[in-house]
């Protein structure tokens, strides 16, 4: 059974085996129960020691851009650390890294997704400064979604409105104190 510091020098002798850009991530498995090995493209292996598990466990997977310590897991493998380095890395080449290009994939989703969203918030504040200009708004409090109270000249709250999901011109408004009058007026300008 070799101890950790045998296994941190066999990982780094794996990760230059590797090669393209694989490397023992020391920041990364310094505050971590796993050691990870990281490719500098966005692709890392997580190995975890397992209570139960005969074999250490190898873990392909990519950063989520939208959560900094998440690490969605594409592809897993049990290794020993009793092989040879050379062994170990063909292990890893043939068995884990098989998954590369679907590791990559995702990567990309996730990425194309935390733009989109990054891209909508920004476009949400623009909208809500736009209204701001005309209304008197203030931020809610509404089960963690984008919630606005309109309060009127007095700041009493006349009204409030929430973006739908995932998009950056449709509200769900709710007005409190209408006349009959207006909500007719309000159905003409909304038909």
């Amino acid at each position: 059974m070799r101890n950790l510091v045998e296994k941190i020098e066999i990982l780094k002798q794996v990760a230059m085996r590797l090669g393209a850009g694989w490397i023992y991530n020391e920041t990364l498995s310094k505050d971590s129960r796993f050691l990870i090995l990281s490719n500098g493209a966005g692709l890392y292996i997580e190995i975890q020691f397992v209570y139960g598990e005969i074999l250490p466990q190898w873990k392909l997977c990519y950063r989520n851009p939208k959560y900094i310590n998440n690490f969605p897991k594409v592809n897993r493998i049990g290794c020993s650390f009793e092989k040879s380095t050379g062994q170990i890395a063909a292990d890893v080449s043939t068995r884990l890294l098989s998954k590369t290009s679907a590791a990559y994939e995702a990567l990309t989703a996730a990425k194309n997704t935390y733009i989109y969203h990054q891209n909508l918030l920004t476009s949400r504040k623009q909208v809500i400064a736009s209204i701001s200009k005309m209304l008197s708004v203030e931020p809610c409090s509404n089960h963690g979604r984008d919630s606005y109270n309109l309060l009127d000249n007095e700041d009493y709250k006349i009204g409030s409105f929430e973006h739908l999901h995932d998009r950056v011109d449709k509200f769900n408004l709710h007005l409190r104190g209408v006349t009959a009058a207006d909500v007719i007026k309000i159905m003409f300008l909304l038909k």
